[in-house]
């Protein structure tokens, strides 16, 4: 598992709500292959923390987790999100002795 904290660039708002709808669109479509693993977080406004955003992503695979952190650095978001911090987290297989 991963998370994958996000801020907004100012550009972001700089943009009218259609330019955000269509470049919405294009991520929602970037990330499709990982909808089933991906849960997304807004904490803008919210004065809880330093992030706007946090992804989660559920993953067994490191590959996968670098696959969708590139698709959020460099795919439509890419250019008004920055990747701020990423956690990992290995799930592992606990054995107890005795």
């Amino acid at each position: 598992m991963a998370l994958v904290f996000l801020n907004s660039r100012p550009e972001w708002y700089r943009l009218t709500r259609k330019q955000r709808a269509e470049i919405i669109r294009d991520h929602a479509k970037q990330l499709a292959p990982y909808a089933n693993q991906v849960a997304l977080g807004f904490l803008i406004g919210l004065g809880l923390g330093r992030y706007d955003y946090i992804e989660e992503v559920e993953a067994d695979d490191l590959k996968i987790i670098h696959s969708l952190v590139r698709r959020l650095k460099f795919g439509a978001l890419g250019q008004y999100l920055d990747v701020v911090d990423v956690v990992i987290t290995i799930k592992g297989q606990y054995h107890l002795v005795g």
